[in-house]
Order: C-alpha cells, then structure tokens, then sequence
C-alpha cells in the first residue's frame, strides 16, 4: 500500500477529485492524471483530509481511503487516467532510413496506450536505423529500431585475420550487409572461401584464428 501525507489549509469546501489527484501527481512518475469519481460517502468533513492511501488500483478503476483530522475515515473510488511522456516520430520515417534528432518529438498519451518496449531516451534512438516503415506521431520502440548497416552487400572490406601468433590483413568482399558488431558472411578474395566475421566499422571485418 502506498501512503502519502497531504498538507492542506482548512477550507470551508474541498473537492475529493483534485485532493486524490494531488495526491497521484505527488507520489507516482505520470506528469498527468484525471481522476472521475464513482463513489463516495455522501457525508464528508468540511476540512480536507490529512492522509490518502490506495486500496488497490490505480490506473483504471481505483479504491482510496481517506483519513481526516478526527480520524475519520471514507472510502472513495473513483476511475483514474494517468498519462506520461513518449518518444515519437515527428515525421514519417522511411524502412533503414537513420532517425536524426529532429524527428524525434515528445508526446503525452494515456500510459495503458504506451507501446512495450517504448523508448524514453532520445540518445537510443538517434543514429538508429527504422527496421520498418515508422508512420508520424508513432512511438518509437525497440521493436521497430535496429543499428545502422555500415557495411554494404557487396562491398570491398579488409579482412583482419588473428590468431595468437599472426595478424594479416586480406582482402575481402561483403556477401551481406552488417551494422557494428554483427556476424555476417564475407569472400576472402584471395581463397575464394565465405567466412563469418565481425563487422569492426564501414570497411573492416574481423576475424578469429578458429576460421
């Protein structure tokens, strides 16, 4: 259960909605709630009370006790929206096209309507590659982001080549595209064979003594 104290002047009128949405936007993350009430007793204190708690919910449809000075308590639910900031596209985005800075805008939209995988941190977007098509105004997400290809299908790259005792540069020529850090199959032109090797930047590949 979570508790929180509310510090409040007596009034002579208070509201139930807003005390309940004080409490929500001081003790949780979302910068935005509504709060719509279900029900309440009918007969409340005139002064504010000096404690909420939650009985279960929130978001959705949400139970709360209220405390009062006297100790009195009241039961109060009511359906509560909450809403947070997203990342999405300013603009539409074109399949393996790299996402820059000012295509990146933020939203705010109800939390049950968040994507999973949504993306809060600009700096894990720019420089991305868009896996899909990403239409305007659409959350960017894990799913639909992946590392730029920095080397091309068919591309000339050098081959590093280790082992414990010899390093060679070679040859080679790209079978597939490959961001950083990925495996993908080269030509060492030299032998004519495919191996796997590591794409190391936009004209280099590495591989290990084990090929």
């Amino acid at each position: 259960m979570v508790v929180g104290l509310l510090v409040a002047a007596v009034v002579a009128s208070w509201s139930p909605e807003a005390v309940v949405q004080e409490y929500i936007l001081s003790n949780y993350p979302w910068p935005q709630v509504k709060v719509n009430t279900i029900y309440i007793d009918q007969v409340l204190p005139e002064a504010p009370p000096v404690e909420v708690s939650v009985l279960k919910g929130l978001p959705g449809t949400s139970t709360f006790i209220l405390t009062f000075a006297d100790g009195t308590r009241k039961q109060y639910i009511a359906q509560v929206e909450a809403f947070d900031k997203v990342l999405v596209s300013g603009r539409a985005i074109s399949k393996g096209e790299t996402v820059e800075p000012e295509d990146i805008q933020e939203a705010v939209i109800n939390v049950k309507d968040i994507p999973v995988g949504a993306i809060t941190d600009e700096e894990h977007i720019v420089g991305k590659a868009a896996k899909y098509a990403i239409p305007m105004n659409k959350a960017f997400t894990v799913k639909i982001l992946e590392s730029p290809e920095v080397i091309k299908r068919g591309q000339f790259v050098d081959i590093i080549y280790e082992t414990n005792a010899v390093k060679m540069v070679l040859k080679g020529k790209a079978k597939e595209g490959g961001a950083i850090g990925q495996s993908i199959r080269v030509m060492n032109l030299s032998s004519k064979k495919y191996i796997s090797a590591t794409v190391v930047d936009g004209g280099t590949v590495s591989v290990n003594g084990q090929q």
